[in-house]
């Protein structure tokens, strides 16, 4: 069975991404004006947190298979809840 510590503590991230455009040509002003990085949220278990990243899962079994990992860089993130379940 996956313990507690061996998944880490739920959380909560917001974190910016890189985005890119529809390729085709564009007004470079249009760019410059309409461009920002992308933000985005979610929510897993942490099993990895090193000084310039942190990785979550979003799916585990019992088998301590995981699944929907995902790998943040410590400078995108804007924003960590640490969340808890209720029994």
């Amino acid at each position: 069975m996956v313990t507690t510590k061996a998944r880490g503590d739920l959380v909560y991230l917001e974190w910016l991404d890189a985005k890119g455009h529809e390729p085709g040509w564009k007004k470079i002003e249009d760019v410059r004006e309409g461009d920002k990085p992308a933000l985005c949220h979610s929510v897993g278990w942490v099993i990895k947190d090193t000084p310039k990243y942190v990785t979550i899962i979003g799916d585990w079994n019992d088998s301590e298979d995981c699944d929907r990992e995902q790998v943040i860089l410590k400078q995108n993130i804007t924003k960590q809840v640490k969340l808890k379940i209720g029994r």
